[in-house]
């Protein structure tokens, strides 16, 4: 199944002063029928700190994910804009290993955290952001080797 959806929006915080950033996303999703593990995606995102900027990503092997369980329930990332950390949260249904992966516009990976010991409920991990420049990176969850959460945060100092 293939879903495109175009969004607008404003994220902002207070950092010593007002930040505000306004994001126009224009996306396609692509899922394996009977599955919610999306396997493929491409993004077009225009912000007023910069853009167009494009990318995508992809399962290099779809095939098995829908004998997967939904081992990820939510996920979170804040704060957004993040400055010298971002902390990433999310809830297991059962006990497992989790790789945390963040992304460049371009998709080159800029940092992985191995979890060796995740717990069924609240996981959470503060990573540091203080060596990578300004701009908009994805964080991705991985269980079983398979994304299964991506969100986009921006880093402004």
């Amino acid at each position: 199944m293939r879903i495109h959806y175009v969004q607008e929006y404003q994220d902002s915080a207070n950092i010593g002063t007002p930040y505000i950033i306004t994001y126009n996303n224009d996306q396609y999703l692509w899922y394996k029928e009977g599955t919610h593990v999306q396997i493929a995606t491409v993004y077009t995102l225009t912000s007023s700190t910069g853009g167009p900027y494009t990318g995508g990503s992809y399962l290099a092997d779809g095939n098995g994910i829908e004998n997967s369980p939904n081992l990820i329930i939510v996920s979170n990332l804040y704060p957004n804009p993040a400055a010298d950390k971002v902390t990433v949260s999310f809830t297991l249904t059962e006990n497992n290993e989790a790789d945390i992966r963040l992304l460049n516009t371009v998709g080159q990976q800029v940092k992985l955290i191995h979890l060796a010991d995740c717990i069924t409920g609240e996981n959470s991990i503060q990573i540091g952001t203080e060596q990578l420049p300004e701009g908009i990176y994805f964080a991705q969850i991985l269980l079983n080797g398979t994304i299964t959460a991506n969100r986009r945060f921006v880093i402004a100092k």
